[in-house]
């Protein structure tokens, strides 16, 4: 008796090999990279400090915020975005300590909105933001506190990448007015002694 065997057609093959190909790039290339919302502190040297070492809070969001999900636009969640905005504090060196367990003044930070504006006909990705900060002493006083909205676009050929790229981008814009806001308006009178 002879068996048969089956073989499936080229078309099948390359489809299975496409689908493949496409389930590989979607699951290595859809993270957001915390590291690359953090803005470079070499851009914007400092030597003044605010005297205060900060604890930094949960990131809440203001809206439903549902992070990434597949065949969706990827979202920054609270969590990547606390761990850029630590990232970046300790970078720009404005505090003595950086830290999400202790510090003399604490600091909440609300993602008030994120949007994606998606041109028709162009290959550009444009994602917005805006978050709130507010720092509060041992008191429960308000010490310094601002809202920064930021938007980064994206020209990437695939789509996923930049999506990416956006949003990555306008949190890093964002955390960098967070910085130039700080080192241009913190109470002077706030500083630690």
């Amino acid at each position: 008796m002879k068996s048969k065997t089956h073989n499936k057609s080229p078309l099948t093959q390359l489809r299975s090999v496409i689908l493949l190909a496409a389930l590989s790039i979607a699951a290595c290339g859809c993270s957001l990279d915390p590291d690359k919302m953090a803005p470079d502190a070499a851009a914007s040297p400092s030597t003044w400090t605010t005297g205060h070492s900060v604890r930094v809070m949960d990131v809440t969001s203001g809206f439903n915020n549902q992070g990434s999900f597949f065949g969706g636009p990827a979202m920054i969640d609270n969590d990547q975005f606390k761990t850029a905005l630590v990232l970046t504090l300790k970078k720009s060196n404005l505090f003595t300590d950086v830290s999400t367990d202790h510090g003399d003044v604490d600091l909440y930070a609300t993602i008030k909105s994120q949007k994606q504006v998606d041109s028709m006909g162009v290959f550009q990705y444009t994602a917005e933001m805006l978050v709130s900060y507010k720092f509060v002493d041992k008191s429960g006083k308000e010490v310094w506190s601002a809202s920064y909205e930021s938007e980064f676009s994206s020209t990437a050929l695939a789509g996923a990448t930049r999506t990416l790229e956006a949003r990555e981008g306008s949190a890093r814009e964002n955390l960098t007015s967070l910085v130039q806001g700080i080192r241009e308006k913190w109470p002077r009178e706030a500083a630690a002694p």
